[in-house]
């Protein structure tokens, strides 16, 4: 369990697994296929994912995955529509592996 300052702020959050981001990843992908949207999206993936993450920290390690948002402050422009489903690090080292 992470600790909390004196604002209830997590400290220490875990990073995220390999397969944490898989998951996540998937959990988009479907929901839009599916064409979910609302106020609640990103609520309901947190919640789908099951990490006890909240639905701002899942949305921005979204953003990280696919190249809109950096980690920490900076942010990259946003692309038009949907941007495409990077490599995670897990099948990044497979790609590695392969050649």
């Amino acid at each position: 369990s992470s600790e909390s300052d004196q604002r209830g702020i997590r400290i220490g959050a875990l990073r995220w697994s390999d397969s944490e981001e898989e998951l996540l990843l998937a959990l988009v992908m479907a929901s839009r296929a599916g064409g979910t949207a609302g106020a609640d999206y990103w609520q309901e993936i947190s919640t789908r994912l099951g990490s006890g993450r909240s639905a701002a920290a899942v949305h921005q390690h979204y953003e990280i995955l696919i190249g809109t948002r950096r980690s920490g402050k900076a942010r990259v422009p946003k692309t038009s529509g949907f941007v495409g489903v990077p490599l995670c690090a897990c099948a990044r080292a497979r790609a590695d592996l392969d050649r």
